[in-house]
């Protein structure tokens, strides 16, 4: 097991991840857990994939997960992109009893933890159906479920609970379970006994501890995949905005800072009442779902007193599958998330990863330092970084790097170390997020 850390927040704090025909509402009459659990045997797979150049909090290696058939006339399954990966990497999936078959990915999510992968239809087994999916509002606490997947490594094989409440204290919103959900479990169905209907994808569980078991809900998914089934993009919007963050008793939305959202006429203070004619919204992961599918934005909010209507135009959030960075001497570099540069000080790329056993390694660079300058040439983006990088190999093949690091100096009284560190420049190339 590790720790996932979300592409939006890049941090998934206490939860260990875990590794269509879209339906309506669940119908009254309930399946039996053993009756559910020999259903999702039909389109659940194994997913295997493995990761050469890490990004986005990834780290190098094979992982495996769990995913379902929603739609297999176009050969899509759905999975977590922490299962499928933010990286550059090869990507398979096997149904039970059945060789591994090829899989690539046709959506990773840059706020939620999902992606969307196709298989050729052609290499589908005969009697592979379709998982049913519960679109509607998530279940309320009390209701029934199982979790099915591969815990442990004990493939195809479930675990029964129920609906323990619906939470954003972790980031985006999650179904909250007690039904059992361990390492190899991520991506996996979770299903709803009345009606048979797969309510959510197994996401992760709260660390030690038994019963907190987390999953994301399939009305957010369907969304996305009604989007991409009639050729939309269903990217999120570039917010790069704060919220406050509410307490456990509490539901309103507040701006902390407005962020690109700015450019609507939001102000720090606002409270939103209302996007795009919906309602009654409680996080932020209700309202960037309201927002999905178009561009235009409409914003009811509150503001000393009076209700202000505000309207625009925002672009949609950066390609996860788009990444670009560099990998050297055993390191990969990108540019940092836009929402942790408008928080922080640094201006420099990203270390994503440092292999271990590598030169990266021995100049004694870390994952998650920021490289401000390169033979004090300053490295705002990754385009400069890789420039200044190709001089120095064609001058002397070493680099002297200005390393910002978080976490304060040794006096406590900054947040942030400064280091530099000489490093020898080896197996320099572009990657990108991209199947292998």
């Amino acid at each position: 097991m590790h720790t996932t850390r979300l592409p939006s927040s890049r941090r998934l704090p206490l939860l260990v991840a875990i590794l269509a025909t879209l339906g309506g509402a669940p119908s009254a009459q309930a399946q039996s857990a053993e009756t559910a659990l020999a259903d999702a045997g039909n389109y659940t797979v194994q997913v295997r994939t493995t990761i050469f150049y890490p990004f986005m909090s990834d780290n190098r290696g094979t992982l495996r997960g769990a995913g379902f058939v929603i739609d297999k006339a176009r050969g899509w399954i759905v999975t977590n992109a922490h299962v499928a990966s933010r990286s550059a990497a090869t990507i398979s999936v096997s149904f039970r009893n059945q060789a591994p078959i090829a899989a690539r990915r046709v959506y990773v999510d840059p706020f939620l933890d999902f992606s969307l992968l196709a298989v050729d239809r052609k290499d589908l087994p005969a009697d592979v159906r379709d998982a049913r999916l519960d679109c509607s509002d998530p279940p309320h606490s009390g209701a029934q479920v199982v979790a099915f997947g591969h815990p442990n490594g004990l493939a195809f094989t479930g675990s029964q609970g129920i609906v323990s409440g619906l939470t954003s204290q972790f980031g985006p919103e999650y179904l909250q379970t007690d039904a059992a959900i361990n390492a190899g479990s991520s991506g996996g169905p979770l299903i709803r006994l009345a009606g048979g209907l797969v309510t959510g994808i197994n996401t992760g569980r709260l660390q030690k501890s038994q019963g907190a078991g987390f999953a994301l809900p399939m009305q957010y998914v369907c969304k996305i995949v009604d989007l991409l089934a009639t050729g939309r993009d269903p990217s999120p919007p570039r917010l790069e905005w704060r919220l406050f963050q509410a307490s456990a008793d509490a539901a309103t939305i507040k701006v902390a800072r407005p962020g690109r959202a700015a450019a609507l006429g939001l102000m720090a203070g606002d409270v939103i009442a209302a996007v795009n004619g919906k309602a009654k919204l409680g996080n932020e992961t209700q309202v960037i779902h309201a927002m999905r599918g178009s561009r235009q934005v409409r914003l009811d909010v509150l503001r000393n007193g009076e209700t202000v209507a505000l309207q625009g135009e925002l672009e949609a959030s950066e390609p996860v599958l788009g990444r670009r960075g560099i990998a050297v001497s055993g390191m990969v570099l990108d540019d940092p998330s836009p929402e942790w540069m408008a928080d922080i000080a640094p201006r420099g790329v990203f270390v994503e990863g440092v292999l271990p056993g590598t030169l990266a390694e021995n100049a004694e660079i870390e994952a998650s330092d920021y490289i401000v300058a390169i033979d004090d040439t300053p490295t705002p983006d990754i385009a400069a970084a890789e420039h200044a990088l190709r001089q120095a190999v064609a001058a002397t093949g070493r680099a002297r790097l200005t390393i910002q690091r978080t976490g304060g100096d040794k006096s406590n009284r900054a947040p942030f170390a400064w280091f530099e560190r000489m490093l020898k420049l080896d197996d320099l190339k572009p990657v990108r997020a991209e199947d292998l």
